[in-house]
């Protein structure tokens, strides 16, 4: 584990926390990140994360240099929709995965970016789902933890 994000989908802020160092910084939320110029390839590859199946979608932006891969699954979350509109506009793979055409029922449990060379840029990967009311502590940053400086 690198970071954490605290996400408030009502104030749309995103704070990152980085708990080796102890700090937090508050990541701007900008216009879509994506130029659109990119080759999508749903595949028909899939293997089990979480228990669930899951597909790859792999998306190419010989521009920016990178791949990613989506591995995906059919899920419709309330909270999913927000959660992209705000988050794509902070994070690349977020933005593209926005763009991909008829992605509204799927979910990413894994997104892994790369650059077209294959070096490791980004692992995302969704560890557990509960649906559940949590206790708001969780949300606080430690009192111990400093604002990072840009």
């Amino acid at each position: 584990l690198i970071s954490s994000h605290l996400i408030n989908l009502e104030s749309e802020s995103v704070v990152a926390i980085s708990h080796d160092k102890k700090l937090y910084i508050d990541i701007p939320v900008r216009a879509s990140l994506t130029n659109g110029n990119f080759e999508i390839r749903k595949t028909g590859n899939h293997k089990e994360i979480n228990g669930q199946v899951c597909y790859q979608w792999r998306v190419k932006d010989t521009k920016r240099n990178t791949e990613i891969a989506y591995w995906v699954y059919e899920e419709r979350f309330d909270f999913f929709e927000s959660l992209l509109r705000l988050l794509n506009r902070t994070e690349l793979s977020l933005s593209v995965f926005k763009d991909i055409p008829e992605n509204g029922n799927y979910f990413p449990m894994l997104t892994e970016e790369r650059t077209l060379l294959r070096k490791d840029k980004l692992r995302m990967a969704v560890v557990e789902i509960n649906e559940a009311n949590l206790n708001p502590r969780l949300f606080e940053i430690p009192s111990n933890y400093s604002q990072a400086r840009r």
